[in-house]
């Protein structure tokens, strides 16, 4: 019921316009009822001759999924951003692509716009802990902080052992001036993914910022013990850089304490 022929028109042995090496790839499909793309390095797919009989404008919409994903992998938005539209105007149930989107959208700051395809892919897709998770990121960027925190309590209830909603959630809770909770979720991060080092930097800021210097100072020179083992000399230069930062806070705390006692 379906052929598909995928084709890349290039040349062995010569270089396209961009530089990627040119090479030629058939495939035909004839029972299939999915697009099989192609992807060679950077040089992205190109899909020459569809022939589809059935549901030829989903095929199609995934197609442009796909694709658009390749390009937004590539680090090229707004190209995937008209990729997705070309999808959605062919299916507009597609949660994919309007999850997808959201995250090309984000990736240009368009935060409010994202929010409104998180939305939609929330309502046409399944429930995935990471359609949440995209949703109330883009929220935190418009400050609507104890909304995304219910949206990171969505994907918590789906996907209980996926770190990142832990420390997106205290990262909101901390900027929604709970610090204790935000400390509770990173705890709970750090107790899912022990070699995560952005846990220890994000926890060692929050305690920095609550005063909790002790806390601070241990978790920022785990940081810096993987930065080390990683070889991440900018990470090393940045916990040494906070870690002055810490020390230079005590020994204030300690002079306002001395000053206080001889009053």
């Amino acid at each position: 019921p379906y052929c598909i022929e995928t084709r890349r028109s290039l040349l062995p042995g010569k270089r396209n316009r961009s530089g990627c090496h040119q090479t030629i790839l058939t495939t035909t499909s004839y029972e299939t009822p999915e697009l099989k793309l192609i992807l060679i390095g950077e040089c992205g797919i190109l899909i020459v001759n569809v022939h589809l009989k059935g549901e030829t404008k989903m095929l199609k919409a995934k197609y442009f999924t796909r694709r658009g994903r390749a390009k937004y992998d590539s680090g090229r938005h707004r190209a995937a951003i008209s990729d997705y539209d070309k999808a959605l105007r062919l299916d507009p149930g597609d949660a994919e692509a309007y999850s997808n989107r959201g995250l090309a959208k984000t990736a240009l700051n368009k935060h409010e716009s994202a929010l409104g395809d998180f939305d939609k892919a929330i309502r046409f897709g399944p429930d995935f802990a990471e359609l949440y998770n995209n949703r109330a990121n883009a929220k935190v960027k418009l400050g609507q902080y104890e909304s995304a925190i219910e949206d990171y309590n969505e994907g918590l209830q789906l996907s209980p052992d996926m770190a990142a909603l832990y420390i997106n959630r205290g990262m909101a809770n901390f900027m929604n001036g709970d610090g204790e909770a935000a400390l509770a979720d990173l705890d709970e991060a750090a107790h899912l993914q022990p070699e995560n080092v952005d846990i220890y930097v994000k926890r060692g800021g929050t305690a920095y910022h609550m005063g909790l210097t002790e806390k601070a100072r241990e978790n920022f020179q785990t940081a810096l013990d993987i930065a080390k083992a990683a070889s991440n000399a900018r990470l090393e230069a940045q916990m040494e850089e906070w870690l002055k930062r810490v020390n230079a806070a005590e020994a204030e705390g300690l002079a306002s304490e001395g000053n206080h006692d001889e009053k």
